[in-house]
């Protein structure tokens, strides 16, 4: 059986898409126009070009030396954290159990936690019984 295609609906996706480029469009050429001029109030505009731009990334100058200082450190302070937060993320998917990147099942609407800790640790579904016994117990081990 041959199947008609039908590219019709395309037409219908066309109005959307030249709405979200018109509203993503004129916002980027405000803010371009914008920073490559400057005001001093009362919507007198002086063209300004690439001079900021070039000021910035100069490390001989004031402003181009603090930037670049500036984004030396948050690399830096970047690296640091994930040397930090990597291994600790694997080494707390190895506590549990579970190979990092691994999909976790979803809990059911109705689901406990201690049936959501059962089945992601493989074992049966928690009866109610034990359920209750567990909801009395303090997380001391003391009730």
């Amino acid at each position: 059986m041959d199947k008609t295609i039908n590219q019709k609906a395309w037409f219908l996706v066309l109005p959307v898409f030249l709405v979200v480029a018109f509203s993503a469009i004129l916002p980027l050429m405000t803010v371009v126009n914008y920073s490559m001029q400057d005001t001093f109030g009362n919507n007198q505009f002086f063209w300004n070009g690439v001079g900021w731009f070039k000021e910035l990334l100069d490390p001989s100058t004031d402003l181009g030396g603090r930037f670049f200082a500036s984004l030396w450190r948050n690399l830096f302070f970047s690296f640091v954290i994930l040397a930090i937060e990597v291994p600790l993320e694997q080494r707390a998917d190895a506590v549990h159990g579970q190979r990092s990147g691994a999909t976790r099942p979803q809990p059911d609407d109705h689901a406990g936690i201690h049936e959501l800790d059962r089945a992601l640790r493989g074992r049966s579904p928690i009866t109610l019984d034990e359920l209750r016994g567990t909801f009395r117990q303090h997380p001391s081990g003391h009730e």
